[in-house]
């Protein structure tokens, strides 16, 4: 991307850098400018607090995602796309729990209450 940026203080004539420099790559926790925020709703929290002022400065496209209320064609192309995220990028799921089905309530539970850092599996036997 074409970038101004500077690496030391002083002048802006005798500082400022123009040129190319990679595109940034946000990391985990970060969101690139502009971008779009979807969050998917959670019972666990229905009022969620966010960071205002930083999102502000990111400028970002906030958008609720309700599965119920999204086309079939919306669904599909969710789908399409998630197959292809798990082939490319082969992605490593955390697991933080896994329940027979037989202890399904328990299982809804511990997703309900927002104890559990990754996804809870029930095992089909």
């Amino acid at each position: 991307m074409r970038a101004a940026w500077y690496e030391t203080n002083g002048p802006a004539a005798e500082v400022l850098k123009l040129g190319e420099l990679p595109d940034p790559q946000p990391g985990p926790g970060e969101l690139r400018a502009n971008g779009v925020l979807a969050a998917c709703s959670s019972m666990g929290e229905p009022k969620p607090v966010f960071p205002y002022y930083d999102l502000f400065r990111q400028n970002p496209v906030i958008r609720p995602v309700l599965v119920y209320s999204m086309s079939d064609a919306a669904k599909a192309q969710a789908h399409a796309d998630i197959a292809r995220w798990i082939a490319e990028a082969k992605p490593q799921f955390a697991i933080a729990a896994r329940f027979p089905l037989s202890d399904v309530v328990q299982a809804h539970l511990a997703v309900e209450r927002g104890e559990k850092i990754g996804h809870v599996i029930l095992a089909i036997d």
